[in-house]
């Protein structure tokens, strides 16, 4: 591959991909993938006698979204050894999964307890044991080839065999870099580019820290969101005037330009009540903006527009769609979350309301069967790993939920991420149908469900909520405002 640009991309340090994350790991299948492009990196230096001596959290990369290793000074260093980045590796591994620093997965006597704060496989956790030198006989890989050959299940913990003893002293692996300061990753040197030439066929990147990259995407964004602010001002000033939204932004008289170089307008109006505003990236690096304008009931009765916005979690050309409003606030789609600076004010109006008695009498819409609601369950089943554990989707229990399920299930998602802890599923489905009962205001579904489940905390595996069991619930269903039937709440049945 030709050598890197540094003023065309930008690069998410693994630290800081580490550090954003709601519980601060990553899951096993990402371990995975992780190791699977890293190490042919690793192998391309060793190839060429040369080794890293300097793999860490703050020389590895998220690029394109893959793996890649930045290049290091430490290249020409004499006394190096294949093992010394194997090591290294293995502890970058171990500090992913987990989300702990190395000295909390060892006890007081030096042993290594990294188990007690992930589930892995036996396979993979045989892989990162033979990296990390956690293995009594025989001797720890010495080459990457040995590793991949782990990975790739060509070879077994058991073959690899023991080096002959060294003539000469041993040379202990580098101890890894502490985490860099902002101000500390301004004085790296710079990067050897002569080096990075001969290295870039490997898929190893170099480049000095995009500092200057970043503050351009940050000028960027903060330029569309002020666009979405100016667009939302003059709505609310059109409906406190005209008690109407202006419908499109041409008649808004704004100084926006639609089909700007580095974002795309675009509004669409939902109802009589609620607008939104789109800011599309037109260039990677840039997240997309989504602002919904609405009315809301403020505490002396009065009525007012307000808005929120939406933004992209990770850089993206879409901007976020359906968004949703509810009494405590906004909620934005899969890949999308709040941007906190921007939250409605008051208690927003979901529709306009009709008169009470209106509500009591009017029946269902349509009715719910079987078939259908056993369908719901089972996305209900398989969406709780997304809901109950990163990236923790409002979105999607909206979209499977309403009533007291939506509002106690909200709750247990704020809970688990403001307190560092997330479930895994390893299965989760109906094994037997009981009975139906077709209320059509409430219908509801009796079944046994078989669940494998895992809660991780900051502290490791709570074993006492982990494990697999099956036990009988009832689900019961309810119909939202535009007529989709979702769970409204489910319980144990003896």
């Amino acid at each position: 591959m030709a050598t890197l640009n540094p003023t065309e991309s930008e690069f998410r340090f693994l630290r800081n991909e580490l550090d954003a994350r709601p519980n601060h790991r990553f899951s096993a299948p990402e371990i995975e993938t992780f190791l699977r492009e890293i190490l042919p990196q690793i192998q391309g230096l060793h190839q060429q006698g040369q080794y890293h001596g300097s793999i860490s959290l703050d020389t590895l990369v998220l690029y394109e979204g893959g793996f890649r290793l930045l290049a290091s000074d430490d290249l020409p260093r004499p006394g190096l050894q294949a093992k010394d980045d194997i090591l290294a590796l293995g502890h970058v591994a171990l500090e992913m999964l987990t989300g702990q620093p190395l000295q909390n997965l060892k006890n007081a006597e030096g042993l290594w307890i990294w188990e007690d704060f992930c589930l892995v496989d036996d396979h993979l956790r045989d892989v990162i044991n033979q990296m990390i030198e956690n293995v009594p006989q025989p001797a720890p890989p010495n080459s990457v080839d040995q590793i991949m050959g782990l990975l790739n299940g060509t070879v077994s913990p058991t073959s690899i065999p023991t080096p002959p003893t060294p003539q000469y002293p041993q040379i202990q692996p580098p101890p890894l870099a502490p985490p860099l300061s902002q101000g500390q990753h301004s004085q790296l040197k710079t990067w050897h580019w002569g080096i990075l030439g001969m290295l870039c066929g490997f898929g190893i990147l170099a480049a000095t820290i995009p500092t200057l990259l970043k503050r351009q995407a940050e000028a960027k964004q903060a330029d569309a969101i002020n666009d979405l602010i100016l667009v939302a001002n003059r709505q609310q000033n059109s409906f406190s005037t005209n008690e109407e939204f202006v419908s499109s932004l041409s008649d808004l008289e704004v100084d926006i330009n639609p089909n700007g170089e580095h974002y795309k307008y675009n509004q669409y109006q939902l109802n009589e009540v609620q607008v939104v505003v789109t800011a599309a990236a037109q260039e990677r690096g840039l997240k997309s903006y989504a602002a919904i304008i609405f009315l809301t009931e403020q505490t002396d009765d009065e009525i007012l527009p307000d808005f929120a916005i939406c933004q992209t979690i990770e850089a993206s050309k879409i901007a976020p769609q359906k968004i949703q409003l509810l009494e405590s606030g906004i909620i934005c789609p899969s890949g999308a979350e709040p941007q906190t600076a921007f939250q409605p004010n008051g208690n927003i109006l979901l529709a306009l309301p009709k008169p009470e008695e209106e509500v009591e009498n009017t029946p269902a819409s349509n009715t719910l069967n079987q078939a259908q609601a056993v369908d719901i369950v089972n996305a209900w089943l398989q969406a709780k790993p997304k809901i109950f554990g990163p990236p923790f989707d409002r979105g999607l229990l909206a979209s499977l939920a309403t009533g007291e399920c939506y509002r106690s299930n909200i709750g247990s998602i704020d809970w688990l991420r403001n307190n560092g802890y997330h479930y895994t599923y390893t299965t989760s489905r109906i094994e037997n149908v009981w009975s139906f009962e077709s209320n059509s205001y409430r219908p509801s579904l009796k079944v046994r469900v078989y669940e494998d489940l895992t809660l991780h905390g900051p502290n490791g595996i709570d074993r006492s909520k982990s494990g697999a069991a099956t036990r009988n619930y009832v689900y019961y269903f309810a119909q939202d405002g535009n007529g989709n039937w979702k769970v409204e709440d489910y319980g144990r049945d003896s």
